[in-house]
């Protein structure tokens, strides 16, 4: 997949607009299946005041599990400073492979 071919990828099956939906199902099913880690993790920070941009999409060869994919990563902010990054793994068919919150900022 060229740059050209990616940037049509990201169009036809909704890249960024899949990685914040995805995001925000994210936080409500961890918010619904274990709000004790939950409030642990975000330790007063309610989710209504986070704001969620994709930063970076890239086509990605796995080389530890054999697999090709396109991850797009989103900034996640709380009163203007990134405190965690969401990852999310789509398929060449567009559909969502995993997803993944990281409390480790990207550059």
């Amino acid at each position: 997949m060229n740059t050209e071919e990616l940037k049509q990828f990201i169009k036809t099956h909704r890249v960024i607009e899949q990685t914040i939906d995805g995001f925000w199902n994210y936080i409500n099913n961890w918010k619904t299946d274990n709000p004790d880690s939950f409030l642990n993790a975000f330790n007063g920070i309610y989710p209504t005041s986070l704001e969620v941009s994709v930063k970076k999409i890239s086509l990605t060869i796995n080389f530890l599990f054999e697999d090709e994919y396109v991850q797009s990563y989103a900034s996640i902010h709380h009163n203007s400073t990134e405190v965690a990054v969401y990852h999310y793994l789509i398929s060449f068919n567009g559909e969502c492979i995993d997803d993944v919150l990281s409390w480790e900022v990207l550059d």
